[in-house]
């Protein structure tokens, strides 16, 4: 049996819809402000057209955000393996590495493990780690965004996999 764990739809929504809104309201000032041909001619200086551009580069993150929103697998477990999305190698860009849902997968056969666990940890939250029988622990940081309950539920199928082999 095949497993699928996503990333809860509605924290995507939440953060396109956030993305559009910043977006939008940079875009909608030129509006409100009202546009005449006397401040027409300041919307054309450097400044300006570079952070016109910025505001729509959000505006597209937050309508791709969205539109990949059902697509966002975090987590695959078949009867050989595990395979998870690599979110990104620094831990200081982990918003924008999202938007990237052909990131590269990593692979964990189920013979490598010995057993999983939940450990907490107050920064990063629950957990996942898995140790290896090579003597290597690994902490799945990458599925943080999944639910307590998903992340309970990965373990429990590891460990049950595990135990067969």
């Amino acid at each position: 049996m095949e497993y699928e764990f996503k990333f809860p739809l509605w924290k995507n929504y939440v953060i396109g819809i956030i993305l559009i809104l910043m977006g939008l309201i940079f875009i909608l000032s030129f509006f409100w402000r009202g546009v005449s041909m006397d401040n027409l001619k300041h919307l054309f200086t450097f400044p300006t057209i570079i952070v016109t551009i910025i505001y729509l580069a959000i505006l597209w993150g937050g309508v791709s955000y969205i539109r990949k929103a059902k697509n966002n697998i975090r987590l695959k477990i078949d009867n050989k393996r595990i395979a998870y999305r690599i979110i990104s190698k620094s831990r200081y860009e982990p918003l924008f590495t999202n938007f990237d849902l052909k990131s590269e997968w990593k692979i964990i056969l189920f013979s490598e493990i010995i057993h999983s666990q939940i450990n907490y940890n107050s920064f990063w939250g629950h957990n996942i780690k898995v140790e290896l029988k090579n003597g290597k622990v690994l902490e799945l940081k990458d599925v943080g965004g999944l639910s307590k309950k998903d992340k309970y539920k990965i373990v429990d199928i590891i460990n049950a996999k595990c135990s067969k082999n």
